[in-house]
C-alpha cells in the first residue's frame, strides 16, 4: 500500500490535477472578478464628469448641485433598469434592439474608418467616374465647381460604405454562416 502510495505521489498527471485545483480554489477565494458584487452599482467621477459634460453641453451652462444629484440618479435608474431588462431576457429575440445594436456598431466603424477628405484632383476623378448622380432636374450635368460640395458629400458617403462593408467583411470572418432551408 505504501509503495502504491509512492508511486502514486510520483505521477506528473495527479500534480498538474493538484496544482489545477490549488489554483482554481485561489483564484474563486482572491481573484477579481471585475464587478465582484452582481448587486453593486458604482458610478465613477469619470461617469459624473461626463453627466456634466453632457448637461453643460445641452443647457450651455455647468449644473447645480442638485443637478448633478438628479443626473446621478437617472444614471443609476438607467443602470437598474438595464441589468434587470438582461436578466429577464428582454434583449432576446428583439428586432428593435438587434437592429439598435447594428446602428451603434456600425457608428463605431464609422468612427473608426474616418479618412482624410480628398485632393482636388481625387474628388474631380470622382465626380468624372459618377457624373449621372450630379445630373440636375433639367437633364445637364453641372461644372465641377458649381457641384463639388455635392461630390465631396458623395465621395465621403461612399468612402463610408466602403469602410462599412470592409469592417462588415472582417467581422464575417469569425463566424460559419448556415442557412436552413
Amino acid at each position: 500500500m505504501a509503495m502504491a502510495l509512492k508511486s502514486l505521489m510520483r505521477e506528473p498527471l495527479l500534480h498538474f490535477l493538484v496544482l489545477g485545483a490549488a489554483l482554481f480554489v485561489t483564484f474563486d477565494l482572491f481573484g477579481s472578478r471585475g464587478n465582484a458584487a452582481p448587486g453593486k452599482i458604482v458610478v465613477t467621477q469619470g461617469q459624473i464628469a461626463a453627466l456634466r459634460e453632457d448637461f453643460q453641453r445641452t443647457w450651455q451652462r455647468p449644473p447645480t448641485p442638485d443637478e448633478v444629484e438628479g443626473l446621478v440618479g437617472e444614471r443609476v435608474r438607467d443602470e437598474v433598469y438595464y441589468r434587470e431588462a438582461l436578466a429577464l431576457g428582454l434583449d432576446k429575440d428583439d428586432a428593435v434592439i438587434r437592429r439598435r445594436l447594428r446602428q451603434k456598431l456600425e457608428f463605431v466603424s464609422e468612427d473608426s474608418a474616418a479618412s482624410l477628405p480628398p485632393k482636388d484632383d481625387e474628388l474631380q476623378r470622382y465626380f468624372d467616374a459618377h457624373t449621372e448622380t450630379f445630373r440636375g432636374a433639367d437633364g445637364r450635368i453641372p461644372a465641377f465647381e458649381d457641384a463639388r460640395d455635392a461630390a465631396l458629400r458623395e465621395w465621403m458617403n461612399a468612402k463610408r460604405l466602403e469602410a462599412e462593408d470592409a469592417y462588415y467583411r472582417e467581422l464575417l470572418k469569425k463566424y460559419s454562416v448556415v442557412v436552413e432551408r
